[in-house]
Order: structure tokens, then C-alpha cells, then sequence
């Protein structure tokens, strides 16, 4: 599975919410999922890639991770209605 990614300008707008970048604390809290877990599927590919920020500081596009939790959705309701 493939995450699809948007581009910063159109990022957001299909919620009509503003674009936040969560920091890994907040990812974690979102997400339910611990940062070697999240950095783990990252690199298998079926997370979000983080962007970088700083020298030192990374974060995750919020339209993205929402964006992956909605295809977990998907996926658990047509495993439920099969």
C-alpha cells in the first residue's frame, strides 16, 4: 500500500481545516502508535513520510496522517462487509 501525499498548497482542503504539522508528541497522541513504531512504517511505506523542519526537527503534515487514518477505516469496514 502506497500513502498519497498533497502538496502544500492544496493541503487541508478537503476538510476545509487548517494545515497543522504535528511534532512527534503530538503524532503519537494522534496516532495511538509509539515513534519507533511510526518511524518503522514509514519506512515499510504505509505511513506518511515526515518533513524536515530544522537541523534537528521533524514533523508530519496533519491532512496526510488523516488521510492514513482514513484508509485504515476503509480497510476495516471492507474487511467487515466482505
Amino acid at each position: 500500500m502506497t500513502v498519497r501525499t498533497q502538496s502544500a498548497a492544496h493541503a487541508g482542503s478537503d476538510t476545509g481545516e487548517p494545515e497543522r504539522i504535528y511534532r512527534r508528541d503530538e503524532l503519537t497522541a494522534v496516532t495511538g502508535y509509539g515513534i519507533d513504531r511510526i518511524y518503522q512504517l514509514v519506512d515499510e511505506g504505509s505511513f506518511p513520510r515526515p518533513i524536515p523542519l530544522g537541523k534537528r526537527a521533524v514533523g508530519w503534515l496533519s491532512s496526510e496522517v488523516r488521510e492514513w487514518q482514513l484508509q485504515r477505516i476503509a480497510e476495516r469496514d471492507a474487511k467487515a462487509a466482505a
